[in-house]
């Protein structure tokens, strides 16, 4: 379902997109980031760049990268080892980097 979901609203009309992108993410937030992977991950970026730089909500964006970043957080506390291994390559595959601390994310 995610990767359908951002496959359609990258294709979609600007309007399409504003209609369908509070539905999207309601969708994203049933959905763990170990859980749902990279398509998880794509689809949360998919999000922010459609906020800011399709309908210029930027504070909206700036919001949701914020609630990603602590959701991450709080999965990767209460990860196990292999968890926690997989949801670091996938910050590293998106450009996050994790702190040492491993509760700590920087974009």
């Amino acid at each position: 379902k995610l990767i359908e979901a951002r496959i359609t609203l990258e294709s979609a009309s600007i309007q399409s997109k504003k209609e369908s992108v509070v539905d999207i993410e309601k969708l994203c937030e049933k959905i763990s980031y170990r859980a749902g992977g990279d398509a998880k991950f794509d689809m949360m970026m998919s999000i922010i760049r459609t906020y800011r730089y399709v309908l210029n909500e930027h504070e909206k964006a700036n919001e949701i990268e914020n609630k990603m970043q602590k959701d991450l957080k709080t999965e990767m506390i209460s990860a196990t080892t292999e968890e926690r291994q997989a949801l670091q390559q996938q910050c590293q595959a998106n450009n996050l980097i994790i702190t040492s601390d491993e509760e700590r994310l920087q974009w």
